[in-house]
């Protein structure tokens, strides 16, 4: 469960693949450049703010009101959108010098 390595199939930590979005990484056990598009995991986190809008009135004040369902997003939603991410390889960076003139 959870996103692994294209090349070695290895799992990448929850750091890697949540924060810092959009640029490369290297994984642990192979060294591939690996990146995460920030676009994978704005469809889920657009979801999931839509639900909170929609139901937070609705949520009892008991458990906190708005603050609780927030905290119960957070439980449930970081790790999906974790599991539901996947690394792609990085496309190689090749700084090659500008022909002399």
């Amino acid at each position: 469960m959870g996103p692994r390595c294209p090349h070695c199939r290895e799992r990448i930590l929850f750091l890697k693949t949540q924060w810092g979005l959009g640029s490369t990484f290297a994984c642990k056990a192979c060294d591939t450049r690996l990146i995460v598009p920030r676009s994978q995991s704005a469809g889920i986190t657009l979801s999931m703010f839509t639900a909170f809008w929609i139901f937070r009135n609705h949520f009892p004040v008991e458990w906190g009101g708005q603050l609780g369902l927030f905290l119960v997003f957070c439980i449930i939603g970081l790790p999906t959108v974790w599991a539901l991410t996947s690394a792609k390889l990085a496309p190689e960076t090749t700084k090659e010098k500008p022909p002399e003139i």
